[in-house]
């Protein structure tokens, strides 16, 4: 099988799972008259054996450069249920100096999920568990009918436990990403 027949596979594998960890970057610049630098690395675990009480935990780091000033956030979240907590960990030094941002970081915030509900008037969360799920299942059909994800490189192959694995890097098509999300937001 080619790397693309495997990648294809593995995707369609992983829109079934119900517990999985994922890490990545994702990074764009944009030279020309003005500079513009972001990058967004994250990694999290997944727990969805138990549809009722679901489990996260993900942490990701931000870092955007503009014209020679650059700002990085860092934070983690989880969820566990309904219940949702935020923990800053990096402040950019342009925000340090405000009154309170020292009692925030490093701190595990509960985030009142009634407040966001009533500060938003329509979201994910409000939908019922079968609008939720027809949702659900129009993204990973979407996925399906895609190549969104192109093998750009392989890596090389290991084996763990008893499991043969293999490393690709993967590139985003650009063509194939703008036709997803338009589909997604019809």
């Amino acid at each position: 099988k080619s790397s693309q027949e495997i990648l294809e596979k593995a995707k369609e594998e992983m829109l079934n799972l119900k517990s999985y960890k994922s890490e990545g970057r994702v990074s764009l610049e944009i030279t020309g008259e003005k500079y513009f630098k972001g990058e967004l690395n994250f990694s999290g675990m997944v727990d969805n054996t138990e549809p009722k009480n679901q489990k996260s935990v993900s942490d990701f780091n931000l870092t955007i450069g503009i014209e020679g000033m650059e700002l990085s956030f860092a934070a983690a979240f989880k969820m566990i249920g309904k219940e949702i907590y935020l923990k800053v960990k990096t402040i950019p030094l342009f925000f340090a100096g405000f009154p309170g941002v020292d009692q925030i970081k490093n701190q595990w915030i509960k985030i009142d999920m009634e407040k966001l509900k009533a500060a938003e008037k329509e979201s994910f969360s409000s939908l019922t568990p079968k609008e939720k799920e027809k949702i659900t299942e129009d993204i990973r059909n979407l996925l399906r009918k895609g190549k969104i994800f192109k093998v750009k490189k392989e890596l090389g192959k290991e084996k763990v436990g008893e499991e043969k694995t293999y490393h690709y890097l993967v590139t985003v098509e650009p063509k194939e990403f703008k036709r997803f999300v338009l589909q997604l937001l019809e």
